[in-house]
């Protein structure tokens, strides 16, 4: 997708490297009335940044759903691929990720680069849930594929070092994709590839 935290979708993007502005906050104070009155000018005071939600980071449920061929399995798996996605991220774990994923797709291979920078480094990530609302299923026939069309809202995430010290943040943020799964009769369902969707398409 293409703002926010997502790897390809977003470089298609990076899972982690985007950074947010700390916002601001001045503060006033008002003082009694003194006989020689005196002004005070106060620093400003940095609003704490959000933080993201820190869970046990366990592997999605794989949907019954997704045992149909038809659009429901599609959309199914569709929702289920991006739900791998964060937990990849936060694991490294790309057992299933690499059974499930096209050879050819761009996102997929992003993802599995961005999971080896971090975790490979002894890093975390932390947040990043994400959450995917189907919005239409196509089938394609000129390229034997479903089209699944939604829209991804993904969690604050917060990429950390092996020490713990934060490296890089990525604000909450709302995207349309283009999720393209096709099914594969010795493998299931395949992710393709993601496609990011400007807004209006």
């Amino acid at each position: 997708m293409r703002a926010g935290g997502f790897v390809v979708i977003r470089g298609a993007c990076r899972a982690t490297g985007a950074a947010v502005a700390v916002a601001v906050l001045l503060a006033g104070c008002a003082q009694e009335p003194r006989p020689q009155p005196t002004s005070a000018t106060l620093d400003p005071l940095p609003t704490p940044s959000p933080t993201p939600t820190v869970e046990p980071v366990t592997k999605p449920e794989r949907p019954a759903e997704m045992d149909r061929t038809d659009e429901v399995g599609a959309a199914a798996a569709a929702e289920y691929f991006m739900s791998l996605y964060p937990y990849v991220l936060q694991t490294g774990d790309l057992t299933e990720w690499d059974a499930m994923t096209a050879a050819t797709c761009g996102f997929c291979e992003g993802t599995r680069d961005a999971a080896g920078n971090v975790v490979g480094a002894g890093g975390t990530l932390e947040g990043g849930t994400i959450k995917v609302s189907v919005m239409q299923t196509t089938w394609e026939p000129a390229f034997d594929l479903f089209s699944v069309r939604t829209e991804v809202a993904e969690d604050i995430a917060v990429e950390k070092d092996a020490d713990g010290m934060e490296v890089s943040r990525a604000p909450a943020s709302t995207s349309m994709a283009e999720i393209h799964v096709a099914h594969v009769d010795d493998r299931g369902w395949i992710l393709v590839e993601v496609i990011a969707l400007d807004e209006g398409e």
